[in-house]
């Protein structure tokens, strides 16, 4: 029987959930992840099955493929997650690494038509896939894995059992040394336009991948930038001897008035080919936050708030904050910038700099990120809690407890590695832009007319407005709640089962109990 109970709201700010539950997948789950069109994707033994999210109806089913399981031990989830299953996202293309199939006992990376399970293509596999960059006008991709230095790690280990802390190597926390592998191939036939290892050895740290223009830039734990020619894979420049940016920065990298801006000590805004600097914007602090539109470059630090000219680096405004600042949430239908700092919870004029809000903290830590939850919501994520705010006065809605877990409403199956309950807070691929993009998106993409069209609706609000939390005290058990866009209030279930997962867009609650995958109606009493 299924154990995730109805919570009964005890004050106006909650209001409780009706949940009945349908066993929607009769065999037992190894795994399932949700897919940007809201196509669940179980593995259960050899099989893999699609169903659709909304009513369960199976889509198509693989009834005997084999797929590698994660060479390294320690990524979180991996045992319970679909490492090496990657969506192409846009474009409706699943990709199955190191899969085998009954007519072949080789290893491929195989093509799959995400909306039908038709076989597109198969290819060489890699080692252990990350995420997929798409090129949306060229109709080609870049692999992105990452393949462990045996070698290295072998001679790590070895001296970590001969020192006085061989418990290292025992307890699977041994950093282990990997490179880069890129390869760049056309999404409709698989045809390989190159392949190459990035020349650098790394070990686990935040990584960010991006492509603009004819470069793919690699992001490594805050202290390595690496621009590699799209044209034959070869790198062009590094930058490894600088702070790059904060955790809680959205998008390390940004593109505009054909610049790369990021950040290294100060803000900078160097061409991509040849790192030459353009301009800069300096003395603000550690920054932890930018957003760039329609020409200007907002960039938030500890100590000030500036924005310029994307073309011309000039200054056009700069404010004071107070430590401990965010990331920037733009508010597009005011034009307005939201963020906190230590002095509480502020909404500027993204043109003129100009406060409209400046309401308090009612904390006893700062928050360190910030995510849209409605037209009038804004959740604020810290170190030991998780707060929702009126974004109009500031006031305090509700207080949870710390984050453990987000099912983010633009869930593409490409975030590497997949956490085991929820999805990360930033996604690493951004949605097409500009008109050529979109274009060859409708030409290209194998996605049915009305996914593509919802997957539109999504991208207008990259910030969260739809996205569901699970917060859990030290000591109690964990809560899935989130901000109704109507009414503020805070929606509320208490999860028993063993895993969860919640589509807003899909109207749907899901869960593992028992090995068996169940699903409920969202339905407010």
């Amino acid at each position: 029987m299924l154990c995730v109970f109805m919570f009964l709201a005890p004050s106006a700010s909650l209001q409780s959930l009706k949940l009945n539950w349908t066993k929607v997948f009769a065999k037992p789950v190894s795994w399932y992840v949700r897919t940007s069109p809201g196509i669940l994707l179980v593995k259960s033994g050899n099989s893999l099955t699609a169903l659709d999210g909304k009513d369960g109806r199976q889509l198509w089913a693989l009834a005997d493929v084999r797929l590698d399981g994660t060479s390294v031990a320690d990524i979180p989830g991996a045992e319970n997650r679909g490492l090496n299953v990657l969506e192409v996202p846009w474009m409706g293309v699943l990709l199955l690494n190191g899969a085998r199939l009954p007519s072949s006992a080789e290893r491929r990376l195989i093509a799959l038509n995400l909306m039908t399970g038709e076989r597109l293509w198969d290819a060489p596999p890699v080692d252990e896939m990350m995420t997929v960059v798409p090129f949306y006008e060229s109709g080609q991709i870049v692999v992105v894995s990452r393949r462990v230095q045996k070698k290295i790690l072998v001679a790590e280990a070895t001296a970590a059992v001969a020192s006085e802390v061989p418990f290292l190597f025992a307890s699977g926390v041994l950093p282990y040394p990997y490179r880069f592998e890129l390869e760049r191939l056309d999404l409709a036939t698989g045809k390989i336009a190159w392949n190459t290892e990035y020349p650098r050895t790394f070990t686990p740290g935040t990584t960010y991948v991006s492509a603009f223009g004819d470069h793919l830039f690699i992001y490594f734990g805050n202290r390595f930038l690496g621009c590699v020619d799209l044209q034959n894979g070869k790198v062009g420049w590094e930058d490894g001897a600088k702070h790059l940016w904060s955790a809680s920065l959205p998008m390390p990298l940004q593109m505009a008035s054909g610049r790369l801006i990021y950040v290294s000590k100060e803000v900078e805004a160097v061409d991509p080919e040849t790192e030459k600097l353009a301009w800069t914007i300096e003395e603000l602090g550690k920054v932890t936050g930018i957003f760039v539109h329609d020409g200007l470059a907002v960039a938030i630090g500890e100590k000030r708030m500036a924005a310029v000219d994307t073309a011309s680096g000039t200054e056009r405004w700069r404010v004071k904050t107070h430590g401990h600042t965010t990331n920037l949430l733009w508010e597009r239908s005011s034009d307005t910038l939201v963020y906190a700092d230590w002095n509480g919870l502020h909404r500027v004029e993204r043109t003129t700099g100009k406060s409209l809000l400046n309401g308090k903290l009612q904390t006893d830590s700062p928050p360190y990120y910030l995510r849209r939850a409605g037209p009038k919501a804004v959740v604020a994520i810290g170190y030991n809690e998780t707060d929702g705010y009126d974004m109009e006065n500031g006031k305090l809605l509700f207080t949870e407890a710390k984050l453990n877990a987000l099912f983010r409403s633009d869930a593409f199956l490409e975030d590497w590695p997949m956490p085991e309950d929820g999805q990360e807070l930033v996604r690493m691929i951004p949605a097409p832009s500009g008109d050529a993009e979109w274009e060859t998106v409708h030409r290209l993409t194998l996605l049915s007319a009305a996914a593509l069209q919802n997957l539109m609706d999504s991208a207008t609000d990259p910030d969260g407005t739809l996205d569901v939390y699970q917060t859990e005290p030290e000591k109690g058990t964990p809560k899935i709640w989130w901000v109704d866009e109507k009414t503020n209030k805070e929606m509320v279930i208490r999860p028993t089962a063993q895993k969860h997962d919640v589509s807003r867009a899909m109207g749907n609650v899901f869960a593992v109990n028992g090995k068996m995958l169940w699903a409920a109606r969202i339905e407010a009493n």
